[in-house]
Order: C-alpha cells, then structure tokens, then sequence
C-alpha cells in the first residue's frame, strides 16, 4: 500500500507573495505597477510564464528592495529555498 505524499511544495514566488500580502497588494496592483493586466500577471505567478528583469527590477525599486535579493524575490522557475 503507498503512502500519501505528506511534503508540501511552497507556492511559487512565496517572498514576493507575502511581500505583497504585507501591503494588502494584489495582482490588479502590480499590473499597474508594470502596465501589464491582471491575466498577465496571474501568469507570471503560476510559473506559466517567467518575469522579464525590468518588470521583477520594477517591482523591486516600487518597495525600495536592493537588486542584490532579485533572486530571493524572483527565484528559477518561483521556487525558492
């Protein structure tokens, strides 16, 4: 008999996710800051598609985030440590 897979993956983009919980942001708000729409962004989280690095560099200049914790915001494929 198998046993259930008991380990939980983190959702992607977990850091940037709760970064914008922590300001009560959501999708709609982050197309605005990168002029995109709500579907493009919904896109970028579900790892359907990659952030480009002026969007993730925007992001991360609208919060004041050193570029130096790009990839903790913006790990390969959205999964970080």
């Amino acid at each position: 008999q198998s046993q259930p897979n008991m380990t939980f993956q983190r959702r992607r983009y977990h850091k940037l996710r709760t970064l914008l919980d922590s300001y009560d942001l959501s999708y709609s708000d982050v197309a605005a800051m990168i002029g995109k729409s709500k579907g493009y962004i919904a896109q970028r989280f579900s790892g359907h598609r990659s952030w480009d690095m002026d969007e993730a560099q925007t992001i991360l200049e609208w919060f004041k985030i050193d570029k130096s914790e790009l990839l903790s915001y913006f790990p390969k494929e959205g999964i970080g440590e």
